[in-house]
């Protein structure tokens, strides 16, 4: 249970928004710091079953917290290797506190079958559950596009190497008779059938899905040192019919017919050109049967496999807790 955050004291609102909003490492610290008994009394007060804790960086009094109730933490990447790859002095931050945390954790939900093993040596309970999307609205049919040409798609974020997209720059210039559009992360290029869009708003990016022939997903997560991963955007690629080309083992989707796995290498593109040509004439005019995927990857089953989850948990507690007794 989180609670109801609109009982909790203002600086309780304020710890959790202002890590979203500010970028200084140093500042994001001490606002943690100067906020955790606050955030501490407002979890006192509502008194959760347990807590669901997403992987993070550990700090002065989080430890005390998750010692006071059962909690279940989220572990959705190769935490040590991609903080490698940011700055320095958030590695070392990161890495003396993570034995804090595991040592106060009950349980841990892995979001790929690899992730999973990375905790292999801890004993308690695991369980496997993949990113998943609300299949509610997802059109059921994206055709007639508007006859442009071939477009192809990769939506991403600025600052995520594992992303690759200057692989999907590598595949623009392979394939100059294709129109590549590039919505999120803004690079440099002179590549002309390149498309920068930059930030969209949800409405603007399904009215450019409508375009689209092919969607291209993370291209180099061999820089997180994972070869295994269930990213949002290819769940969202799928939701709206989209074939895709990945570089990526897909917790639910792998070896389906719709998506080209070129591998997980940093020259995957540039040794696969027939293969990725074959693939986008072949399923440019296709669609994925959204009846074929939603069984798996819809979040709404997936998160009734989550609370499941946690009923176990809760129960495995307080079993202990009376024991203790």
């Amino acid at each position: 249970s989180y609670g109801n955050l609109n009982d909790s004291p203002k600086n309780c609102h304020l710890f959790f928004s202002s890590i979203v909003k500010k970028k200084n490492l140093l500042t994001k610290q001490l606002n943690r710091l100067f906020s955790i008994k606050n955030v501490e009394k407002a979890l006192d007060a509502y008194n959760p079953d347990l807590i669901y804790y997403r992987q993070n960086v550990a700090f002065p009094g989080l430890i005390n917290i998750l010692k006071k109730y059962p909690v279940i933490m989220e572990a959705n990447t190769n935490d040590l290797e991609e903080y490698k790859l940011l700055h320095p002095m958030k590695y070392f931050i990161y890495s003396k506190g993570r034995s804090k945390i595991l040592q106060n954790i009950s349980a841990i939900v892995a979001v790929s079958e690899e992730i999973e093993l990375l905790y292999e040596s801890l004993d308690i309970p695991k369980v496997v559950i993949a990113n998943g999307y609300d299949f509610t609205h997802c059109p059921q049919n994206r055709f007639p596009r508007s006859g442009e040409g071939i477009q192809l798609i990769f939506v991403g974020s600025p600052d995520m190497p594992w992303h690759g997209v200057d692989h999907y720059l590598e595949m623009a210039e392979l394939f100059p008779e294709y129109k590549f559009h590039l919505a999120g992360p803004l690079v440099s290029t002179d590549l002309s059938n390149v498309i920068q869009h930059g930030w969209l708003s949800k409405k603007e990016l399904v009215k450019l899905y409508k375009k689209i022939n092919i969607a291209v997903s993370t291209l180099a997560l061999y820089r997180n040192s994972m070869n295994e991963a269930s990213p949002l955007k290819s769940r969202e690629y799928a939701c709206y019919g989209l074939p895709m080309i990945v570089g990526y083992i897909d917790t639910d989707l792998d070896n389906e017919p719709y998506i080209l796995n070129i591998g997980n290498t940093p020259d995957a593109v540039k040794k696969n050109p027939d293969k990725i040509k074959n693939f986008i004439e072949e399923w440019k005019d296709k669609s994925i049967d959204l009846e074929q995927v939603r069984h798996k990857v819809d979040y709404h089953i997936k998160e009734q496999k989550r609370l499941s989850f946690f009923e176990e948990i809760i129960q495995s507690s307080n079993s202990q807790n009376k024991v203790s007794m």
